[in-house]
Order: structure tokens, then sequence, then C-alpha cells
């Protein structure tokens, strides 16, 4: 890895608080591993990381650690008011501070009755990713349509690309591209190692289980010396 590549990419790593990995459902098992080793070690680094990866299978949960974390965010959110109907209800909100406590005033459209108790909630959304690893991801279009359901893309934020194979449109400030790689798990065992990132024996787990799936149980004709490195 290029010097200026690690050190620009690290720097943004220290600065974010907020992290998003995003693995690419076509990638099957090798994509899981390869997502959730790279969760674990980030959350070591006391950041709120959130995986967004397909659904693991209960074979999965057996085989990988940390299968329970996709689909969550590890850290803080933002509390959010939810009001029902609010298209007919609402004209305006507002605002004030009452000694140490906030009042968020909901203002209902002139000629409309008080809006129900029950018709106003609480949620909690993760906060805007600052960074965003797209595993095996080849376009933007693609990571939109699998961060559909989950939170938009921060207009502001930094994608990185990891893949075993070129995207087919630039779409990532960092590309962490080897085409030769038997998979992901090789690309991002490396990644993981090349910048210094926590590692420990559930994440090993995880990068070597992908590993042997990609390489159908390191058969000769799938693997590389990389690979065994």
């Amino acid at each position: 890895m290029d010097e200026n590549f690690k050190n620009s990419l690290l720097d943004n790593l220290a600065k974010t608080e907020s992290i998003a990995i995003v693995v690419s459902k076509q990638l099957g098992f090798d994509g899981l591993a390869a997502g959730l080793a790279l969760y674990l070690s980030l959350i070591k680094l006391d950041k709120n990381v959130s995986i967004i990866a397909q659904a693991p299978t209960v074979g999965d949960a057996q085989s990988l650690y940390g299968v329970d974390s996709v689909g969550r965010s590890e850290g803080s959110r933002n509390p959010v008011i939810v009001i029902d109907n609010a298209i007919e209800t609402v004209d305006k909100v507002t605002y004030y501070l009452d000694k140490t406590k906030l009042k968020v005033v909901i203002h209902p459209l002139p000629g409309t009755p008080e809006i129900p108790q029950d018709q106003i909630s609480v949620e909690y959304a993760a906060n805007p990713a600052g960074l965003i690893f797209a595993i095996g991801i080849d376009n933007l279009p693609d990571l939109r349509s699998e961060l559909t359901h989950e939170q938009e893309i921060n207009p502001e934020a930094q994608i990185v690309s990891v893949s075993n194979m070129q995207p087919s449109q630039k779409f990532a400030q960092f590309d962490i591209v080897d085409a030769q790689a038997a998979g992901v798990s090789e690309v991002t065992a490396r990644t993981l190692q090349d910048l210094a990132l926590p590692l420990d024996e559930d994440i090993a787990y995880n990068l070597y289980s992908g590993l042997r799936q990609s390489t159908s149980n390191f058969s000769p004709s799938l693997v590389s010396p990389k690979s065994f490195e």
C-alpha cells in the first residue's frame, strides 16, 4: 500500500466517529466474513460502526463471529421524534430550553385537533457515517441500493472500495482492489495488516473462514502464495 495513500486513509479513520461497512450481498459467505472481520477490528478503535450485509444463516452464525451485529449500529444514536400522519396534522416544529430541559413544540395545523399522544413516539437513528467501507460493491448506484432501507449516504462521507474485482466505475475516494486475490477476505486481511488495525483470534478466524470458502478449502487452482501469507 502506497505510503501517502495509507496515511490519508488513516487520517480519515482517526477523524471519523461513525463508520459504515456495506457488503455486497452477491459476495455470499466470503463477503460476510470479510465485513464482520473489519467490523470487529474497527469497534476496537472506539468508533460507532454499523455493518449492512446479507442476513446471516444459521450456518453463518455457527461459523463466524459477530453475526448478531449485522444491521445494527455499535455506538451512540440520535433520538428522533416521530409523528404519525404529520402531513395532515403538523404545521411547524419549534423548540426552547426550560432550565436544563429541551422542549420540542409540535404545532398542529389550524383547525385540526391536538395530536394524540399515541401518535407521538421516539426512535433512535445511527449517526450519518463519515466513512463508508464498500466491500465488493461495483458502482455508486449499487452502493445506494444496499443502503436504501438503512441510511442515506452522507454527501461529505469518504468511501473506501475493498474488492478483488475492479469496479465498473470510479466511485470511491480510496480504492483497495487486488484482482489477483482469491476473495475479499484476502484483500481485507492485507488491508488490516497494512493499516496496522486491531486483530484478535475472532477477527483472524473470520478472515481464515472467508478465505477457505472462497478458495474451496485452499484448492491449488484458486490460491496463490499471497493467499497463504
